[in-house]
């Protein structure tokens, strides 16, 4: 794998967004849409024309004999224009917009899009390493499309989806709802043929692999067992005790991380979603925050006493996970994180003035309307693209990486594996076996995607990592934009982030990746956009300088001695003068010597020198150059990793050795073509 594997037996799973949504086709111009409804209607156009064509083949064949050559000439212009119209038929698929989520968690950015981008034909490919995310989003999609039809069972109003999604404690009612939604889904997903057949997967709602959904349905098993009867079964009352126990350790674990220095205990996390109104009296959102996590709801009319009522509220089934013990909801969460909450503190064109100041209406109040008032109307814009079939959701469960490198893999005509491991705690390998994704197939699942988000994956994962997986993904086209955010900061001010954030200057390593940076120096959610195919030409001493310099800051554990030298000389060394900075990344490493073997892989391609192998040996001479950090006490001296890294510039085929590739009896010692990384 790309990235260091921790050994830890408890991970924190986030079911709830924690920064607002955006709109993922903001970059997207508006032409996109005018073109493919001309197309469209142009489409619709020919169809008709082509019945006419053929009535009046039949007729002009007998006339031809009469009529001659004149007759010929008119229906070769007709066979042109129905030629150009086909054409046109067939560029209208090309504006299908395309969009890859990496780390997807809820689905606000999804209906966020949707409601916000009327309009669109998108196809949305969504990755999560938590099976209890994907089946969650996947449910209530299914509950939207549910409630189109009039004569299901016990259909919820707009109003309860909310309470659904972010709730952890329901009325009776709702819980048995998502209990029978779930044995519903267990009908239909034997199989991925099954599935892909049922009105869901036929409709819209895709897997990516037979294992993502087993994975997912192992959740929905789960939570078919959670009926909300008085008297529950066995299982029902495991599961339940299960999650009452991973919740108080979870409001045990809360920390002072997101409490201001003022000392009065205040979660102020919410306020930076409620700007730019944030200069208003802001304690009302600690208030919510202290209550969902109190009493499971954001609700006004549900209280302490009002849950220990018996039968009042049951545990929200879709916070279950047969995962229990080993995944947590993170301390953290808060459903309001994920909306603007701006609304609730401005008058709006369609509101009666002076309604938000009025006694009986407390600020509180104010704020969960909007927030349920939002959520409704993003359900009800999914409910009406589902019905224009606009709309296409595919979905996996595994590593993000791994994930985009066996997209490229499929790009590059690898149809099932590219060899990778599905998740960095799994020897299981990444199949896509979907239909999808095979030759042929009448449902092609895209490779290249004019939209990217990788939520905020580059704080666990590492930028040049997610950028090295992602950024062949991204169409050949200027308007092709990769997101990113960023919840921790490891620097003071923005430039020394972005000097830091790609192990390099980042307009450089941006331009040696095929990207283009938006914003220099980046806000809290840096862009980057596709640019042009192109091939660059440079020298190989310069070359392997700025390599050397990029791997430096990968691996600044390696270089401690310059480190130390340049902090003492009070100089910033590419930005290692801030010792807290790189404490802090000490504790959590974001790259292996395979990050930097991939990312060399990636820039072969793009970067063109007079000789590859000459340039790779004076990288690896400089590296061997470097001072090494010695051995504290009597341990053992600190492990030498350049082997580990020639091994994997082998592997994905940028640099051989030369001992490598011939034996004492010349014999060449490289693997056969199908078996390296760097063909895939």
């Amino acid at each position: 794998m790309l990235t260091p594997v921790g050994t830890g037996v408890l991970r924190y799973s986030y079911p709830m967004g924690d920064t607002p949504a955006v709109c993922l086709t903001q970059n997207i111009p508006p032409s996109f849409r005018v073109r493919a409804h001309a197309r469209a209607t142009k489409r619709g156009d020919t169809k008709g024309k082509e019945k006419e064509g053929e009535n009046d083949e039949g007729r002009k064949k007998e006339e031809e004999k009469n009529e001659g050559q004149e007759q010929e000439g008119k229906k070769e212009g007709e066979e042109e224009e129905t030629g150009r119209q086909d054409d046109d038929s067939d560029n209208d698929q090309k504006d299908l917009i395309s969009i890859l989520l990496l780390g997807c968690g809820d689905l606000r950015k999804i209906l966020f899009t949707i409601n916000h981008d009327k309009g669109r034909q998108l196809d949305i490919t969504c990755c999560d390493n938590e099976r209890s995310i994907i089946a969650r989003n996947t449910l209530l999609l299914t509950l939207l499309i549910d409630m189109m039809d009039s004569q299901t069972p016990l259909s919820p109003s707009l109003h309860d989806l909310f309470p659904i999604y972010y709730h952890l404690y329901l009325p009776p009612h709702l819980a048995s709802l998502i209990a029978s939604q779930a044995r519903k889904l267990l009908d239909v997903s034997d199989s991925q043929q099954t599935w892909h057949a049922s009105p869901y997967g036929h409709g819209g709602i895709r897997f990516c692999d037979t294992y993502s959904l087993s994975r997912v349905r192992e959740v929905w098993q789960c939570w078919a067992q959670l009926d909300g009867d008085e008297d529950p079964g066995v299982t029902d009352v495991d599961l339940k005790v299960k999650f009452e126990a991973d919740l108080a350790a979870t409001r045990e674990a809360k920390t002072d991380e997101r409490v201001d220095g003022t000392g009065y205990g205040l979660v102020y996390t919410a306020v930076r979603s409620a700007a730019p109104a944030a200069d208003e009296d802001m304690r009302h959102l600690n208030d919510l925050h202290q209550r969902f996590w109190r009493v499971g709801s954001l609700s006004v009319q549900v209280t302490d006493a009002h849950k220990k009522v018996k039968g009042s509220s049951q545990v929200n089934p879709m916070f279950v996970t047969p995962d229990a013990g080993r995944v947590r909801m993170h301390w953290g969460l808060d459903p309001l994180l994920g909306f603007s909450l701006a609304e609730a503190y401005t008058r709006t064109v369609n509101e009666p003035e002076g309604w938000r100041e009025t006694e009986d209406v407390s600020a509180s109040q104010k704020v969960v309307t909007v927030v349920m008032d939002k959520f409704a109307a993003w359900c009800q814009s999914f409910r009406n693209a589902w019905a224009e079939r606009s709309v296409v959701t595919r979905w996996f469960v595994g590593d993000a990486i791994a994930f985009g490198h066996t997209l490229q893999g499929c790009a590059n005509g690898v149809a099932v594996n590219a060899h990778w491991y599905r998740s960095r705690h799994s020897f299981r390998r990444l199949m896509f076996d979907g239909e999808d994704y095979q030759p042929g197939s009448l449902t092609p699942a895209p490779l290249s995607f004019m939209v990217i988000d990788t939520s905020n994956l580059v704080d666990d994962l590492g930028a040049l990592n997610m950028l090295v997986a992602t950024s062949p993904l991204l169409e050949n086209n200027l308007a092709a934009t990769i997101y990113t955010e960023m919840l921790t900061r490891y620097h003071c001010t923005y430039k020394d982030e972005a000097d830091n954030l790609l192990c390099g200057p980042i307009s450089t390593v941006a331009l040696l990746l095929g990207l283009a940076c938006a914003f220099d120096p980046p806000p809290a959610s840096p862009e980057s956009m596709s640019l042009p195919v192109y091939t660059l030409k440079c020298e190989e001493k310069e070359l392997a300088g700025l390599s050397h310099q990029i791997y430096k800051k990968m691996f600044w554990d390696d270089c401690q001695e310059d480190i130390i030298a340049a902090m003492m000389a009070n100089m910033n060394l590419a930005g290692y003068a801030d010792d807290g900075a790189h404490e802090r990344r000490s504790n959590h490493k974001l790259y292996t010597p395979a990050s930097f073997a991939a990312f060399l892989k990636l820039i072969k391609g793009r970067v063109q020198v007079n000789d590859w192998t000459a340039t790779v040996e004076a990288i690896l001479a400089l590296i061997e150059r470097e001072p090494r950090r010695e051995a504290h006490g009597d341990s053992e001296p600190v492990a030498d990793y350049t082997p580990e890294l020639r091994a994997w510039l082998h592997l994905f085929g940028v640099y051989t050795p030369l001992e490598w590739r011939i034996s004492n009896n010349n014999t060449h010692l490289v693997p056969p073509k199908e078996e390296r990384l760097w063909q895939l």
